[in-house]
């Protein structure tokens, strides 16, 4: 079952997350990588609305040498599921794919549990949040921030939920029912606007018989 969902990052906030990212330093044994490693990790969750448990233990393999992210396999025809990501993002990944301790893995090292590396992940991004200004800030509002972006950009239900994972399109409109609203009165008004208003006929003389 999906987190609750959250309010998404605005814009500004995504900006000051970013740019605090990479200037990012703290001691540990990645030296200067770890402000390519925060900044890859922070744009996975962004721009492909993976929960944390799932970004602390991608595999490298996953990215396409054509930029797409596999995320899974879809539930009825177990046709895989890909969703693209931008020039930049895909360019910190690779630096970072080169810079990981693990030859599998993106951000893990393979020392301990994910479990272990998620709460690591979640301390790490908490003190992300405090630098940048960003009060209540945590990783799932990224996930909210990528869905709600796709709607608002008239994506499709049912797109949405199949790039979320979600097991049926009922659970994203009730997890984004505001944005989902939102959408449709967007969408009313596109509709409206097309019409071609014209004026009734002035003087018009109905016949008696």
């Amino acid at each position: 079952m999906d987190t609750p969902p959250t309010l998404p990052f605005t814009d500004e906030e995504v900006i000051r997350i970013i740019e605090t990212a990479r200037n990012f330093k703290i001691r540990g044994s990645y030296g200067r990588a770890n402000a390519t490693r925060v900044l890859a990790f922070i744009y996975i969750l962004r721009y492909a609305g993976l929960r944390i448990s799932d970004a602390a233990g991608l595999a490298k393999d996953r990215l396409s040498p054509d930029g797409k992210l596999f995320l899974h396999m879809q539930r009825k025809t177990r046709v895989p599921v890909f969703v693209p990501l931008p020039p930049f993002v895909c360019d910190v990944l690779k630096r970072q794919a080169t810079l990981s301790v693990h030859p599998k893995y993106f951000f893990w090292t393979g020392v301990g549990t994910l479990e272990s590396a998620c709460a690591s992940w979640k301390r790490t991004l908490y003190r992300i949040f405090e630098l940048a200004g960003v009060d209540g800030g945590h990783a799932h509002r990224f996930r909210d921030t990528f869905a709600v972006d796709l709607l608002l950009h008239d994506v499709s239900l049912e797109n949405v939920a199949e790039l979320l994972g979600h097991s049926s399109t009922r659970v994203t409109e009730k997890s984004y029912a505001p944005w989902v609203a939102a959408r449709q009165a967007r969408l009313e008004e596109a509709v409206r606007r097309t019409w071609h208003v014209e004026a009734e006929p002035c003087n018009v003389v109905h016949a008696t018989f």
